[in-house]
């Protein structure tokens, strides 16, 4: 990158087009902490369409539809304690959804940290375990 080549990018480019959460994403995923890093146009709309449109687009996607499939299109603010003292009571928590990765990726209901296995297993297999355990619901 050069001034004087005139192939310069600069972040307020970036944040215009692509929104400041998208830029910081891809800098953090595409950049080597301790190293020279590329940017280009064509590989921040590459990260946009393949990280965050189409994986977590999906995930999005796969969420919406089993919130109308098991709870009705309804997601509710109740009461923690109250779920607490009669969790039959309601058909399901937002808490609950740690305990079911947690056996999607893991296959066991207590493990350590899930963060930390999940960094170990790698965002492919993690995502491979989650739609595995997703599609046999």
């Amino acid at each position: 990158m050069s001034k004087s080549k005139g192939n310069v990018i600069y972040a307020d480019e970036l944040v215009d087009m692509f929104g400041v959460d998208a830029v910081r994403y891809f800098l953090l995923h595409e950049m080597p902490f301790d190293n020279d890093g590329v940017i280009t146009w064509e590989l921040m709309v590459e990260r946009m369409n393949s990280d965050l449109a189409n994986t977590l687009g999906n995930l999005v996607n796969r969420t919406i539809s089993m919130s109308n499939k098991y709870f009705g299109g309804v997601v509710s603010n109740k009461n923690v304690k109250e779920y607490k003292k009669n969790p039959e009571a309601y058909k399901g928590h937002v808490g609950d959804v740690s305990g079911v990765i947690r056996m999607a990726v893991t296959s066991r209901s207590n493990t350590p940290d899930l963060c930390a296995i999940m960094q170990l297993l790698g965002k492919d297999e993690v995502t491979s375990r989650i739609n595995n355990a997703i599609s046999t619901l």
